[in-house]
């Protein structure tokens, strides 16, 4: 099976995969579609494997085989037609609100094959749902001198990263720094997985929102004061600094002050680590940085 294939597929028939809701257990060399045997020589797990590939989902082996890494690779895709706000197409990422209001099943049901037909007429490929900032943007927000940009070569000096997610309490933390006087020193925002954060507080969940691009670090200064984790320990904080903090919690943000093992610099929109969707948004926001995809300016 090639791509030839696969296109051949998508053009020449009204539903993919035979119309076939295709599913774990389902084998090509068996002749086994949607569960059952049948007389026909078909390759369509070839081709839904061929195509999530190129979504950008499965990375395995084109076997024909259904198995766990084929279901794992649709599911990814339905969670991200239905969740991600932007596509990628052409190396670029365009703003495309979702349309597919299937369910992520790991099948093949007909508002999946529906929305695949649509993707690969469309040359689009998965993304993830950062953004890029500019320090330049924000009045009372500043990178630490030692702020390490990832290893994207889309991202610049001066610049950081975070989910879509965050964008409407970062500006909400700056309108409140402005008028506490504070300035607010950014440490770290999104990490990427294998590189190890320098100066954490403490040891780095295996599971972070920083992975996902949910969680900020951050010194608060007040004039001359940083509030930095000794402050909170010894309970010196300057009273603007506690007063943003609760501000952004009934924003709704976890302050990390509040942790068992208090985190102080760090604020985090939670996404529960136990979730597919955490399991998907990490698979998508890490491949965008490993894969050097493009990541949007916000502005």
């Amino acid at each position: 099976m090639n791509n030839n294939a696969v296109v051949s597929a998508l053009t020449g028939v009204t539903d993919l995969f035979g119309g076939f809701s295709l599913q774990r257990g389902d084998n090509d060399k068996k002749q086994i579609w949607e569960g059952k045997s049948h007389i026909a020589n078909h390759s369509f797990v070839s081709e839904l494997q061929i195509l999530l590939n190129k979504l950008g989902t499965y990375k395995s082996k084109i076997d024909g085989d259904f198995g766990l890494k084929t279901t794992h690779a649709l599911k990814l895709f339905q969670w991200n037609a239905k969740s991600a706000p932007y596509r990628l197409k052409n190396l670029r990422v365009i703003n495309q609100l979702p349309t597919f209001k299937g369910s992520t099943s790991g099948q093949t049901d007909k508002a999946t094959r529906r929305e695949l037909n649509i993707w690969a007429a469309s040359n689009f490929r998965c993304t993830g749902d950062l953004l890029r900032l500019r320090e330049a943007t924000f009045t009372n927000i500043e990178l630490n001198p030692n702020f390490k940009l990832i290893a994207n070569q889309n991202v610049l000096k001066g610049e950081f990263v975070v989910s879509a997610t965050l964008i409407t309490e970062i500006k909400a933390m700056n309108i409140e720094a402005k008028k506490l006087g504070l300035k607010l020193v950014l440490n770290q925002t999104i990490r990427q997985l294998g590189i190890s954060p320098s100066g954490a507080v403490v040891t780095p969940a295996k599971r972070s929102q920083h992975y996902i691009g949910h969680a900020l670090d951050l010194n608060i200064v007040d004039g001359s004061n940083w509030n930095n984790s000794t402050a909170f320990k010894t309970k010196s904080a300057t009273t603007s600094a506690v007063k943003f903090i609760d501000i952004m919690k009934k924003r709704g943000l976890r302050w990390g002050g509040d942790f068992t093992r208090m985190d102080s610099p760090h604020f985090d929109k939670q996404l529960s680590a136990s979730t597919f969707d955490y399991e998907a948004k990490h698979f998508f926001n890490q491949s965008s940085i490993s894969n050097n995809q493009m990541i949007p300016l916000f502005i």
